[in-house]
């Protein structure tokens, strides 16, 4: 139960970064979420290096022990809905960074775990999915430096973390266009509901819990959960991991039914 009606992407663009104290003037603590353009986040950053001498921090890692940039794309590998409003603030903080001559070592410095873990193996070991503004990522990494053949610790390269997430184009299309109807079907729903609002972004916040107290139409649930097993039907195929998630979601409805 979230009292303050915050959703999490807001409480991920609002959080304070779990970092040393020593790091609390660096990157780290730059607020990259509040600029609505990238050209807004730019001019800022400039101003922020320019005030704070940025000391090479980017070789530095949060108390999880992973870097600034491993962190941060973590948002932009995942595709799920406290995740997806924060995509194209994530690649516009990317394009920022890659401005600048410490971009390249940036990116290519390793998890505390496994240093040869950089920021691009990070990437694809988490990604749910390929499209369009992953695309662009991958295309940035691999233009500073970074390769997709590159090897870990553990022996795997992004490549191999990529191998069983590329749908097939027609899946892809088909797998978007099942999640815009299920979507536009659940906004009608949340707003027939009345679900509660996020007071920063007028999101749903806890929009399946809600449900659970609201008792909506069994009709309504039944049109949402076809097209939601259809959909995850295709991600199964190919060993993604939202399949999980998404099955979650699809047991949260069927326990309404």
């Amino acid at each position: 139960m979230n009292d303050m009606n915050i959703c999490t992407a807001c409480s991920i663009r609002q959080a304070v970064p779990n970092v040393p104290s020593s790091l609390t003037q660096s990157i780290w603590a730059f607020p990259f979420f509040s600029y609505e353009t990238e050209k807004e986040m730019g001019d800022a950053f400039y101003r922020f290096v320019h005030e704070n001498p940025y000391n090479a921090s980017y070789n530095t890692h949060n108390e999880e022990g992973y870097t600034f940039t491993q962190w941060q794309i973590y948002y932009l590998s995942k595709n799920r809905h406290d995740c997806k409003p924060l995509h194209r603030s994530i690649l516009h903080l990317f394009r920022v960074l890659s401005a600048y001559p410490f971009f390249r070592d940036m990116i290519r410095v390793g998890s505390v775990r496994d240093p040869a873990h950089h920021t691009l193996h990070h990437f694809t070991k988490y990604m749910d999915r390929v499209s369009y503004l992953q695309n662009e990522m991958l295309t940035l990494l691999t233009h500073n430096g970074l390769s997709l053949e590159d090897e870990d610790f553990e022996g795997m390269t992004p490549q191999d973390y990529l191998s069983n997430i590329r749908l097939h184009p027609q899946d892809l299309r088909r797998a978007n266009n099942l999640t815009r109807l299920y979507k536009e079907r659940e906004r009608v729903l949340f707003e027939t509901i009345g679900v509660r609002k996020c007071e920063s972004c007028n999101d749903p916040v806890a929009p399946y819990d809600d449900l659970s107290r609201a008792k909506p139409e069994r009709s309504q649930l039944e049109e949402i959960l076809k097209l939601r097993e259809e959909c995850v039907d295709i991600y199964r195929a190919y060993n993604c991991s939202s399949v999980a998630r998404h099955q979650y979601i699809i047991d949260r409805y069927k326990s309404l039914m």
